[in-house]
């Protein structure tokens, strides 16, 4: 039954102190709860003892991988409406004690943000109200206290990282920038960044990002013209910066604003995994070594123009896989490859399904997990239309929609999920209605 809170129990709530079968059809999920828009925020709150800090960040990894632990209710989750002042580009969640808590960068560059718990929703302030338009959020998460991440001096189109205690950033010159915690800078490494690259980070503390900025390839669909002519690797854990390698592509782009960072062979070691195109032959998945020779490639599309989008590592079908969508823009072919020798095999292709919307930088538009709680992976995005959100897992080399739920408007954001502290799975997405959905078990 579809809840509609009345305004007053909303103001109320924001003074407290504590926070089957598969099928392609659609499954009917329950109605869901519907909030209205609470322009108030909440008064600040005592800082409490230091907590380890959570990160959400719009490809939910560090590593660039875009996979959640967990156990989500698919498709029949619980589903809750979150009006919005306006049209959502990006949204970022992080677990809050027993619930969560969201922001949200509208397209003018307005931030919005929400404690949720359950069915109980409040909002929440930030440190900032507003970031530069069309800038993706770092959501930085402690106790009570919740803020995007803001440092002096940085591109504006993309964000910082964590990284040990500290941070790293892009500057406006293409420059690699550490960060003490504090925000002070700390060492500087020119690598001559591409402006909106998103910078991943392992375990050893090790930055990898895309490099080499060009305009030899003017495909233009992701945002801009410009594209990347490498990736460099640098290491961090000393707290100054020292480049390790930096991989420079011959006759080829790579289309993309960040790799995968993932051990795709299951030796121990990640592999680095990017897209690479050309005028002649299109886009074609590229798996590297960390020592910067190839371990192996996939097919190319075989025209210039036509681009693939690499999504998340993870095990499909009992083995290790690399789910891609070919052509997110034209038919949408969703495929999920395994290494055999030093070729990419694919298996597993379902059509009519989009990662990315073309002329955006939001290549987040997908997360892997098992959100339906099958004890299986699938790979969850839009369809074409963006009107319905699903549920895609590859079996026995057969791909198949083993859920879909349909959302309340066309899906304009990259999608989201946090992993609550009870192991739960929500699932996110912001709408062309100015709402921001969320389904939760």
């Amino acid at each position: 039954m579809r809840r509609v809170f009345a305004l007053a129990l909303l103001l109320l709530a924001s003074c407290q102190t504590t926070a089957p079968q598969a099928t392609d059809e659609p499954i009917a999920a329950p109605a869901p709860t519907t909030i209205p828009q609470e322009t108030a925020t909440m008064p600040p709150t005592p800082r409490p003892p230091a907590e380890e800090p959570v990160y959400g960040l719009t490809y939910l990894r560090l590593d660039g991988n875009r996979i959640m632990d967990g156990r989500g209710g698919m498709p029949g989750a619980n589903r809750l409406e979150i009006p919005l002042g306006g049209q959502a580009e990006w949204i970022v969640g992080a677990p809050q004690g027993e619930g969560s808590l969201w922001a949200v960068v509208l397209t003018d560059g307005r931030v919005e943000a929400f404690r949720v718990a359950g069915e109980n929703i409040e909002p929440a302030a930030l440190n900032v109200d507003r970031v530069q338009p069309g800038q993706p959020p770092l959501l930085r998460v402690s106790g009570n206290q919740a803020e995007i991440v803001v440092l002096p001096g940085l591109s504006p189109l993309t964000h910082p990282v964590p990284v040990g205690d500290g941070f790293a950033g892009i500057s406006q010159g293409g420059e690699l920038v550490r960060f003490d915690a504090a925000g002070s800078e700390v060492d500087r490494l020119a690598v001559n960044a591409l402006p909106d690259a998103r910078i991943l980070v392992d375990e050893q503390e090790r930055l990898l990002l895309l490099t080499g900025p060009t305009e030899a390839y003017r495909h233009n669909v992701l945002g801009d013209a410009v594209e990347a002519g490498g990736f460099t690797l640098v290491d961090s854990g000393s707290g100054d910066l020292a480049p390790l390698l930096t991989v420079e592509t011959q006759g080829t782009v790579i289309e993309g604003i960040a790799p995968l960072w993932a051990d795709f062979d299951k030796d121990g070691t990640r592999e680095i995994i990017v897209t690479e195109a050309n005028d002649a032959q299109g886009a074609g998945v590229v798996v590297y070594r960390e020592d910067g020779s190839v371990l192996a490639r996939g097919p190319v599309i075989g025209q210039g123009f036509r681009w693939r989008h690499q999504l998340a590592v993870a095990t499909f079908d009992e083995q290790p896989a690399l789910v891609e969508v070919r052509t997110p823009h034209i038919g949408g072919q969703v495929g999920f490859f395994t290494l055999q020798g030093d070729s990419l095999v694919g298996s597993g292709f379902v059509l009519n399904y989009t990662s990315h919307v073309i002329q955006t930088r939001n290549l987040d538009m997908a997360a892997a997990g098992d959100f339906d709680g099958d004890g299986r992976i699938e790979i969850v995005m839009p369809d074409q239309q963006r009107s319905q959100l699903a549920g895609i897992v590859v079996e026995e080399g057969e791909g198949e929609v083993v859920w879909s739920v349909e959302t309340a408007d066309r899906v304009i954001t990259n999608v989201h999920a946090v992993r609550l502290a009870s192991g739960d799975l929500v699932l996110a997405a912001g709408n062309a209605g100015n709402v921001l959905e969320l389904w939760y078990p």
